[in-house]
């Protein structure tokens, strides 16, 4: 497995845990990287196992190293990374304009709760008020029969941190890319609100066209990804696909309750939950998860068991692809923990000199050497060029990132299955700046088109089942052989080898398998797969690897085929509860906890006044808790009280809070509490994001002409003060670009066209 990021130096100055994230992202890639802890206004981990789990690949320097010995590392670093609250960064003299005076030619990298700037840069935040402060808490869990009795939710293992650092690590390669190619040294300013926010792209997305995503739901109704029980446990399927469930009623047996009226069609069935799992689930209790499994997965049904965290240690696909690898913790001693969730390949044959000048390329308006536009216009991967066979969401997301960062990104689909993600507002949004290319690839001649155009190009990126690329003629091997300078994404549910290579997924199938939905949640629950985590979480990491892919392409002059699983970037953000299992016997019990915390107390979500309105609070420290107690008047008795203390009332606590809440209006009751000093925030859903006068003056929100009139979306989750703004254009229709892309860049004649249409590759 080939190193992604050689020859740069990292220094991580870190009190949030999304610092330590981060370092631990691009350490995984090939960075030396030194971490100092700081007080930087953080609050304390939730868990003592996942800092140590990502500290493993790091030189660690401190804690509280200052002064000269400091200045050293700050002058010596090829990135310079920032971690904690803006006024302690600011305090002990971290802020970008101070690190810039002693490290003129490093990127740097902020990551804060609420952005460096802003009008709420201050608030004060964990784990539970980035949460409720994003949206992401109103949809983590997807929609419910009672909100009332099943209130936002944060997930489970501190995930803010996790999607705070690794929007922090595809910055961070974007900002090493970018210096590398215009020589300028941006500060990119991350927010963990943002990042979080952005994760559920069509949900976010909703306000511009009208909606906002619901969080109630008709009892009985289904998703599309739904849990069945087995002998032994449960196991999660989503036959959504109308060949998919014609194929699971075979495995059934072609049942006669097949034929009522209420299991017809997807959206009926739907409807109808409690009665098609009335009718499954006898049949599917005589048969254990690994039959269940077995049996979907012949007949091509994702399917996937419902695991615990502890169960997958000794997962045969993940031992055959060497996943976990041994460890030894501080104060911990031995473990398992998880490495990295990608393999990076080089083509077998020796690089050709000067391959890139070599390989045929189009003229087009935008610059493909440094140099040719001013830096400031540039955009870090403007001239390179894209080909996305990907589809749905992990894919879609990744090359939406490249294409916001300047990359020109040609989304090939098939006229027969264009991308499900043009049904809904999704295409409007995962679409952005990139250009469309409608062609059957069975047809003839359209492969060979297909190949001249990647010849033209840098990078494909492709989340097709396992072996259709190679039966196409268009795997790796194939195209590196015309280009060894590609760079090829390959993004499967559970990676491009091992046993179950060939299994069908879905990224909420995937949190099923991998213990993530067992996390999420409420005690006494039904585990349910929720809003699709894995889909954006992974293309977070998808485009690290690749810019840094390219990065390394630029030194060597040779490509990669990168194969990258959902599964396991999935668990690479669970170690703690990986290793609280191997190490500790409450851990193999470990289950959801809602909002609540074993570290802070009072850490909850109480409703305020109006329907659906919800109030989180964070007492992180003796100090706020104080604070909480002077705002609140029943409280106050309480405030001598420690953790130990107000764990043990916690009833009495949470009465108070309670009743103190149900009075006031949730964004008012935040802001009291924020005033004096106490981390607090309404549970905000997508439309009071779009609203938001925070994210408006930070441009979270881009207008954008489409042909459905001028729409506000959001661009990228970080801001580059000084530096050119992202690309944000409309989605293209489908096919917009056919003659255009096989012309001007592969190089087509109007007679070779003309063949494709008459054979009906363009499916008109």
């Amino acid at each position: 497995m080939e190193p992604l990021l050689t020859g740069v130096r990292v220094l991580e100055l870190r009190g949030l845990l999304a610092g330590a994230v981060c370092g631990r992202a691009l350490a995984d890639a090939g960075a030396h990287v030194d971490a100092v802890d700081l007080d930087l206004g953080q609050t304390a981990d939730e868990d003592p196992y996942t800092r140590a789990t990502l500290d493993l690949p790091k030189r660690l320097l401190g804690p509280g190293l200052e002064g000269a010995p400091l200045d050293a590392l700050v002058a010596d670093a090829g990135l310079l990374l920032v971690a904690g609250a803006p006024a302690a960064i600011e305090a002990a003299g971290l802020a970008p304009d101070a690190l810039r005076r002693r490290n003129p030619d490093a990127p740097i990298v902020t990551v804060t709760p609420f952005g460096f700037e802003g009008p709420r840069r201050d608030d004060r935040a964990s784990d539970l008020i980035s949460f409720h402060a994003s949206g992401l808490a109103r949809v983590l869990l997807g929609a419910v029969e009672d909100p009332e009795a099943d209130p936002p939710v944060r997930a489970a293992g501190e995930q803010s941190a996790f999607i705070g650092g690794l929007t922090a690590a595809l910055a961070a390669m974007s900002a090493l890319y970018d210096r590398d190619a215009t020589g300028r040294a941006g500060v990119y300013d991350v927010s963990v609100q943002e990042a979080l926010a952005a994760m559920p792209a069509r949900e976010l997305a909703l306000p511009a066209f009208g909606g906002v995503p619901a969080r109630h739901r008709t009892a009985g109704q289904l998703g599309l990804t739904y849990v069945i029980p087995a002998s032994d446990g449960h196991v999660a399927i989503s036959p959504r696909e109308p060949h998919q469930w014609a194929a699971w009623l075979r495995v059934m047996g072609t049942p006669a309750w097949a034929e009522e009226p209420q299991m017809l069609d997807r959206p009926s069935r739907m409807r109808h939950g409690d009665r098609l799992l009335a009718h499954i689930s006898p049949w599917s209790r005589r048969h254990s998860r690994a039959e269940l499994f077995a049996l979907a997965q012949d007949a091509h049904v994702p399917c996937f068991p419902v695991n615990a965290p502890g169960e997958v240690l000794d997962d045969p696909q993940l031992a055959h692809r060497g996943f976990f690898v041994d460890a030894t913790l501080p104060a911990v001693g031995p473990v398992r923990v998880p490495s990295r969730p990608y393999r990076a390949y080089r083509a077998e044959q020796p690089p050709t000199p000067s391959t890139s000048e070599a390989s045929p390329r189009a003229p087009r308006p935008a610059a493909t050497e440094p140099g040719e536009r001013h830096a400031l216009d540039r955009l870090p991967l403007e001239g390179i060029r894209v080909i996305d066979f990907s589809w749905v969401i992990a894919g879609p997301t990744c090359t939406r990132f490249l294409a916001a960062l300047g990359a020109e990104v040609i989304k090939v689909e098939s006229p027969a299955r264009p991308d499900p993600g043009r049904t809904s507002e999704l295409h409007s949004v995962l679409g952005l700046s990139k250009r469309s290319l409608a062609i059957d690839l069975r047809a003839p001649g359209a492969t060979d088109a297909v190949r001249r155009l990647i010849a033209a190009s840098d990078v494909v990126v492709e989340n097709f089942a396992t072996g259709v690329m190679g039966r196409l003629g268009l795997d790796y091997p194939a195209l590196s052989a015309q280009r060894d300078d590609l760079i090829m994404v390959s993004a499967s549910g559970v990676g491009r080898t091992g046993p179950l290579a060939d299994s069908v997924a879905y990224g909420t199938l995937l949190q099923c398998y991998t213990g993530f939905s067992a996390l999420n949640g409420y005690p006494g629950r039904a585990i349910t797969p929720g809003f699709a985590w894995a889909d954006p979480l992974s293309a977070l990491m998808m485009t690290t690897a690749l810019i840094a892919a390219l990065r390394e392409r630029r030194r060597t002059g040779r490509g990669c085929h990168i194969d990258f699983s959902m599964s396991e970037a999935l668990l690479w953000t669970m170690p703690g509860a990986l290793v609280g299992w191997q190490r500790e016997a409450a851990g193999r019990d470990a289950g959801p906890h809602g909002n609540r915390s074993t570290t802070m107390s009072p850490h909850e979500v109480y409703q305020a006044s109006g329907d659906d309105a919800w109030l989180a609070v964070a007492a992180t420290s003796d100090e706020e808790w104080r604070a909480l107690c002077g705002v609140v008047p029943d409280l106050g008795p309480l405030a001598g009280l420690d953790l130990e203390g107000r764990t043990a009332r916690a009833a009495e606590v949470d009465a108070a809070l309670t009743a103190w809440a149900a009075r006031r209006d949730a964004r008012d009751a935040a802001d009291a509490l924020q005033r004096a000093g106490v981390p607090a925030t309404a549970s905000l859903d997508s439309q009071q994001l779009f609203e938001d006068t925070h994210l408006e003056q930070r441009d979270f929100y881009r207008l954008v002409d489409t042909p459905d009139g001028v729409l506000r979306l959001s661009a990228l989750p970080w801001r580059t003060p000084g530096g050119p703004l992202p690309r944000v254009e409309a989605a293209p229709a489908f096919g917009a670009d056919n003659e255009a892309v096989l012309r001007d860049i592969a190089g087509l004649t109007e007679t070779e066209v003309e063949a494709l249409r008459s054979v009906r590759a363009f499916g008109e």
